[in-house]
């Protein structure tokens, strides 16, 4: 009987393991930055400028090393132009210096989750 019931519960255990993998990782870059939301009102590749859900308008740089993401796909930087005025968008920032962007996020339709 024991023979039998260990390997399920390491199997058990490594599937609930493989689970929480994302959500480290969420919780880890979140620590990294600081998130805010709203819409894209222009973006080149060198700068993004967005209003936030109140209607204020800021400016971020961009730098070679941004994570970018559209439609919950990774794209590059090359790819900048896929990115439209309207769209919804989540930047994230470096703690202490709003201007500088670690990740945009961008969607065409739907909500951030």
């Amino acid at each position: 009987m024991l023979n039998r019931l260990l390997p399920v519960l390491l199997m058990v255990l490594a599937v609930a393991m493989f689970a929480a993998l994302p959500a480290l990782a969420i919780a880890e870059e979140e620590d990294k930055g600081e998130t805010h939301e709203g819409k894209i009102v222009s973006i080149t590749k060198d700068e993004l400028t967005m209003s936030d859900q109140a209607g204020k308008e800021m400016t971020h740089k961009l730098t070679r090393d941004v994570k970018l993401r559209l439609d919950n796909k990774d794209v590059t930087l090359d790819d900048i132009g896929d990115f439209k005025p309207g769209m919804k968008v989540r930047v994230t920032t470096k703690k202490g210096d709003a201007k500088s962007l670690l990740k945009i996020e961008a969607l065409s339709k739907g909500d951030f989750k």
